[in-house]
């Protein structure tokens, strides 16, 4: 995905901040193989920046600490800028044309991203094509990795880049679920997604 003009270190401990449902100096420490104090200094600059808040998390012993989130300013950053823009293109369509031409653009869009990424997604296996498709999906933003399992591959994604605009069209994700079944030629079921709440959404890819 594209970064945004964030200092590198910065970037790196809101992208751990994403993908989490918070984290602790300790933890964020550890994850990036830096020191407490410097990822304190970093911390203080985005909280200055009101790109990352904290809460108090209470323990049975010792004192409570402070987990660190990522604020709503800082979640935009994974977000497409042209997002508001295509609402107001999709809520002049559905004015102009109705709520039918709103789905006919979503088709369009479906088959031109199928006809896109076919070439790519064409591996001799669903592994092969799971592995491409992940790597499409955090091309397009939205921070994915998946996951194997006996019977099924779990496609998990930290940042939804329709999730503006699916807050208004839902039908969207429809779209979108059936972009991953034809390109992957397999049932996949959406288990969460980003716009429910949760930190982040899970596509059960099947195997059968």
């Amino acid at each position: 995905m594209l970064e945004p003009k964030v200092q590198d270190t910065r970037w790196q401990i809101l992208l751990c901040l994403k993908k989490s449902a918070g984290m602790t100096v300790n933890q964020l420490a550890n994850t990036l193989g830096l020191s407490s104090m410097g990822v304190r200094q970093h911390l203080a600059i985005l909280g200055r920046d009101n790109m990352v808040g904290y809460d108090w998390e209470r323990r049975d012993r010792g004192r409570p600490r402070y987990v660190y989130k990522i604020t709503e300013a800082a979640d935009k950053l994974f977000t497409k800028h042209y997002l508001l823009t295509s609402i107001e293109i999709l809520d002049a369509i559905h004015d102009l044309y109705g709520p039918e031409a709103v789905e006919q653009v979503f088709r369009k869009r479906m088959e031109n991203r199928i006809e896109e990424y076919s070439s790519r997604v064409n591996g001799e296996n669903l592994a092969e094509k799971v592995i491409e498709l992940t790597r499409i999906r955090d091309e397009q933003g939205y921070l994915s990795e998946f996951e194997e399992t006996k019977d099924f591959f779990m496609l998990k994604e930290y940042s939804c880049p329709n999730v503006q605009i699916s807050n208004k069209y839902p039908q969207v994700c429809e779209y979108e679920l059936e972009l991953l079944r034809r390109l992957l030629n397999t049932e996949v079921i959406n288990e969460c997604a980003v716009k429910d709440g949760t930190h982040f959404g899970v596509h059960r890819i099947m195997k059968y």
